[in-house]
C-alpha cells in the first residue's frame, strides 16, 4: 500500500510532507511512504476493505508512523485521543494535524510536539503562492514561531 494515490497535485500533501521533514522525521520513514515501500494502514471504526483496520488491530502492528487526521483530541473535547496510551507511546513518531491544543492528548501520550500548525502554515503560504505567482521568503518555522507567541 502507498499513502500516495494520485498524481494531483494538493497543497495539503505538499504541507503535510513539508511539516514531516521541517519537524526532523527521519528521512527513510518519508521516502518509505511517499514511495510505496512503507506498510500504510488507514485505520477507522468501520474498515471496509483490505487496506483499513479497526483500532484494535493496531496493538498487533509495529507503527513507525502515527498520523491523527480526526478531530479527536481538538478543542473542546482535549482529553479525548483516537488511540489509548500503549498504542501512541510504541509509534516511532506521532502527528497530529490538529494545532489548538497545542499539544492533544495523543501527542501528550507520545511526548511529542509535532502538532498540525506547520501544515497550516505550509498550506497557508503554499496557497499564497499559487494565487499570487510569486514566492513568499519567510521560513514556515518562523512564521510558526510567530503564531505561536501570539497565542
Amino acid at each position: 500500500s502507498t499513502l500516495v494515490t494520485s498524481y494531483s497535485f494538493s497543497i495539503s500533501d505538499f504541507s503535510f510532507f513539508f511539516s514531516m521533514i521541517i519537524v526532523k522525521l527521519d528521512l527513510s520513514s518519508i521516502f518509505n511512504l511517499v514511495f510505496g515501500r512503507a506498510n500504510v494502514y488507514f485505520v477507522s471504526r468501520n474498515p471496509k476493505d483490505d487496506k483499513t483496520i479497526s483500532y484494535e488491530e493496531l496493538e498487533n502492528r509495529n507503527i513507525d508512523i502515527l498520523v491523527n487526521a480526526t478531530p479527536v483530541g481538538m478543542y473542546p473535547n482535549v482529553d479525548a485521543s483516537p488511540v489509548e496510551k500503549n498504542i501512541a507511546k510504541k509509534a516511532k513518531y506521532v502527528l497530529d494535524l490538529i494545532f489548538n491544543p497545542k499539544i492533544t492528548k495523543i501527542l501528550e501520550y507520545a511526548n511529542s510536539k509535532m502538532n498540525g500548525m506547520y501544515m497550516l502554515v505550509g498550506q497557508a503560504i503554499k496557497a499564497e503562492e499559487i494565487w499570487q505567482e510569486k514566492e513568499y521568503n519567510k521560513s514556515i518555522e518562523e512564521l510558526v514561531k510567530r503564531i505561536e507567541m501570539m497565542v
